[in-house]
């Protein structure tokens, strides 16, 4: 009695699980690209405007590639 007791609980103790990753489809929406201010410049434009044009454009395209950053993180 006592041999199929411990028998019984010996084979319970030896059974695993076994995780199988299974592939998952990520469905995140990217971002729109905006429109920068800067490729809309007429050519002749003074350097100023074009210097002042480039820091804006450059704070938007920062911000920009944090949004895309940020939905690359969540599919994973």
């Amino acid at each position: 009695m006592i041999l199929l007791l411990v028998l019984g609980l010996a084979a319970c103790g030896t059974t695993r699980t076994v995780g199988i990753p299974t592939p998952v489809a990520c469905k995140v929406s990217l971002p729109d690209r905006p429109d920068f201010a800067f490729d809309g410049l007429p050519e002749g434009t003074d350097i100023f405007t074009q210097v002042t044009t480039l820091l804006a454009d450059r704070r938007q395209r920062i911000d920009y590639e944090r949004q895309v950053e940020a939905a690359a993180v969540s599919c994973s």
